[in-house]
């Protein structure tokens, strides 16, 4: 056994290295400042990420936040797409991955019919299951279109990779906005079901659909904004922030914990200044100010973080020519 004294020492040693190994933790939390369009915008967020990570440190990593404002490679964000590095494909696999990608496709829309006949017999654990199917596929999807777009721009086929991302962000909006739909569907009508069971099932699986239809509208707007294609970005990213503040004001005690309605709330604040970001990118300065407006509204004091470009973007708007409003 080791003596009282080297166990205090070894307590005292812990307790001592815990602030240095949080601060290298917490170091690594970025809201990729740089790359937004102006130094105003840079600096507003550069202030937020400085509190975010003084925040990890002073909680020993725990509980940080969220960037707000933000680049496309932050990494402090509650978005509901998980993107992580894949290895690009290579010339033999293209034919391969974009077959696999067509079969996948079909089966989500099969899997969607078999959602909704699922629905109409009030059978919503089988309907779980095949939303979870859709769900698991929309990522695979995903994942396939990275794969062959870093494929393309590894062999030099820059046009041909943006052109694919913009492919398959047509096929990714068409398949959310058939999510957000039907999603919108079931929460406008799960009031009118006489049986409380079956009211409070088609509730929470029409929350389910709608946070995966706001995730495929994310990988739309990704997808849009590597095929260079900003404004249709932002109008993606725009509806994926509308889906989380569907869940939010559908959302009670029983559906929902305050810390998943922090969440959707910070989830549509974000989705509403990446649309931001690419509004201001496809239409330059003062395009971005109304989205950062509503942004806000998620926000609540932390809206006042951002005022400061809100007049700035409304300032400039004002005094473009009509013709540019």
């Amino acid at each position: 056994m080791k003596s009282p004294t080297r166990i205090l020492l070894a307590i005292s040693f812990l307790f001592a290295s815990m602030p240095t190994l949080a601060a290298n933790q917490c170091s690594t939390i970025s809201c990729d400042c740089s790359k937004l369009p102006t130094q105003s915008w840079q600096e507003t967020c550069r202030n937020q990420e400085n509190r975010l990570v003084a925040n990890c440190v002073k909680n020993n990593n725990a509980s940080i936040g969220y960037c707000s404002l933000h680049g496309p490679q932050a990494n402090a964000l509650p978005l509901a797409t998980n993107i992580t590095q894949v290895a690009p494909a290579t010339q033999a696999q293209f034919t391969e991955l974009n077959h696999k990608a067509a079969l996948i496709y079909w089966s989500m829309i099969n899997d969607f019919d078999y959602f909704k006949r699922h629905i109409e017999k009030r059978r919503f654990i089988a309907a779980r299951g095949a939303l979870e199917l859709i769900d698991k596929n929309s990522d695979t999807l995903y994942t396939l279109q990275q794969k062959l777009s870093s494929g393309l721009a590894a062999e030099d086929k820059n046009a041909l990779s943006q052109q694919s991302w913009r492919d398959y962000s047509q096929d990714a909006l068409g398949a959310a906005t058939d999510l957000y739909n039907y999603s919108e569907y079931l929460l406008n009508t799960y009031d009118t079901l006489d049986n409380e069971q079956q009211r409070n099932r088609m509730r929470d699986v029409g929350i389910q659909l709608m946070a995966t239809a706001g995730k495929v509208y994310e990988q739309a707007g990704l997808a849009y904004g590597n095929g260079m294609r900003h404004k249709h970005a932002a109008q993606a990213w725009k509806n994926a922030s509308q889906a989380s503040a569907l869940i939010l004001s559908h959302s009670t005690e029983k559906t929902n914990q305050s810390k998943q309605n922090e969440y959707y709330r910070y989830q549509s604040a974000s989705r509403l200044h990446r649309a931001s970001y690419h509004w201001a990118i496809g239409e330059g300065k003062g395009a971005a100010g109304e989205s950062l407006v509503e942004a806000q509204k998620f926000m609540g004091n932390g809206g006042s973080a951002i005022s400061g470009i809100v007049r700035e973007e409304e300032a400039i708007r004002a005094s473009q020519p009509y013709w540019r409003k």
